[in-house]
């Protein structure tokens, strides 16, 4: 039989500790929301506190704020993008169920 546990990256426990750090949640919602055990995710949090300038070791540098500006910036375009596409979709099918 094959493993059932699921492989978690080093950019996803970044995010989960970031959601602990700056969201506002308690450890234990923040755990409960993303699926993972309390203690995993504690485990991440404490790892990432010993590290002297506060991140999660990882092989990528910590993003820039012109690089931060920019991911928000795209993240709203992409969701504005979505948005759009979704309507469009609609409309669609409205026109195909209302051709004669």
């Amino acid at each position: 039989m094959g493993s059932t546990r699921r492989q978690i990256t080093d950019e996803y426990r970044v995010e989960a500790v970031r959601l602990v750090t700056e969201s506002g949640n308690s450890m234990a919602s923040v755990a409960k929301n993303i699926g993972v055990n309390y203690e995993t995710l504690r485990g991440w949090v404490k790892k990432a506190k010993k590290n002297a300038n506060g991140q999660p070791a990882t092989s990528e540098p910590a993003l820039t704020n012109d690089e931060r500006a920019e991911l928000v910036r795209l993240r709203k375009e992409n969701m504005r993008l979505e948005m759009e596409l979704s309507f469009a979709k609609k409309v669609a099918t409205w026109h195909a169920k209302n051709q004669p």
